[in-house]
């Protein structure tokens, strides 16, 4: 969901307190004149117990890859393992 959605049931003033930011900051951002800094994504997920998640908040990112989900990302880190034993094997 968006903030805005999830702004008809909590409070603007409490997600500001718990990111130590301003109301109009999280107003900015709810509003979409704003948009929310990668970081503070994660950080809004968190404060709300995923009710807002990060591909709700930025869709332009590639969340699988930050998450290291990313079936490419998956397949980098096998190669590196792989590569790793090998080394010390």
């Amino acid at each position: 969901m968006d903030l805005k959605t999830y702004f008809k049931t909590h409070k603007q003033t409490d997600l500001a307190r718990t990111l130590g930011v301003t109301q109009g900051a999280v107003n900015q951002w709810a509003s979409g004149l704003t948009r929310v800094a990668v970081e503070r994504c994660i950080e809004i997920e968190r404060a709300t117990a995923r009710a807002v998640t990060c591909e709700d908040l930025r869709p332009d990112v590639d969340w699988g890859f930050i998450r290291g989900t990313a079936p490419a990302h998956q397949a980098r880190v096998a190669i590196n393992s792989e590569v790793m034993e090998a080394a010390h094997g």
